[in-house]
């Protein structure tokens, strides 16, 4: 049989019912707390990956099809497509030879184009998601795509949500301790 504390005989009902509502509450908080604002940018983070490998796979097929064609306008076309995404870090076309193509990248992260190009798949690298494709165009490759996506935004939003949850959760076991 569950006894009173020592500490809580004489208190207030009010006092009681909260004591026991934060007995519960509390390990439930400090679960939500840690666990789920890992787990929700492990989800954000698959989504971001998808996101630039979709987005790298389309601008690719553009600029493949252009540069197969030699019409600059398409190759621009394409990038510019990319640039409408307020994450884009970098987007930038290598030719055959490693040389820049064609490109937009204004945050300037530092990469050494010739270790990106080898480095083909999706990664996860000092706080961007890139993606390295080849371009090709029936059947013929004529040089590598790079992007980069920035997470600064995703990781504020998740780090800014945290303790929101966590406010939420105790400001509501008050207002059902009060009545």
């Amino acid at each position: 049989m569950w006894r009173v504390p020592q500490g809580l005989k004489g208190s207030s009902i009010r006092l009681k019912l909260l004591s026991s509502a934060l007995v519960v509450l509390l390990p439930i908080s400090v679960f939500i707390y840690f666990y789920f604002p890992h787990r929700e940018e492990q989800v954000a983070l698959a989504t971001v990956r998808s996101r630039a490998t979709n987005m790298a796979e389309l601008v690719a097929l553009g600029v493949g099809k252009g540069m197969r064609l030699n019409d600059y306008s398409d190759v621009t076309a394409a990038v510019n497509w990319a640039k409408r995404d307020s994450s884009l870090a970098y987007a930038l076309v290598v030719d055959s030879t490693g040389e820049v193509f064609a490109g937009y990248n204004p945050r300037r992260p530092n990469l050494t184009i010739m270790n990106e190009v080898a480095r083909p798949g999706v990664r996860e690298e000092n706080g961007l998601v890139k993606v390295t494709l080849p371009i090709e165009f029936q059947g013929v490759r004529d040089g590598t795509l790079l992007l980069g996506l920035s997470l600064d935004h995703l990781r504020g939003e998740i780090a800014h949500e945290g303790p929101i949850d966590l406010h939420r959760v105790y400001r509501e076991a008050l207002q059902v301790a009060q009545g």
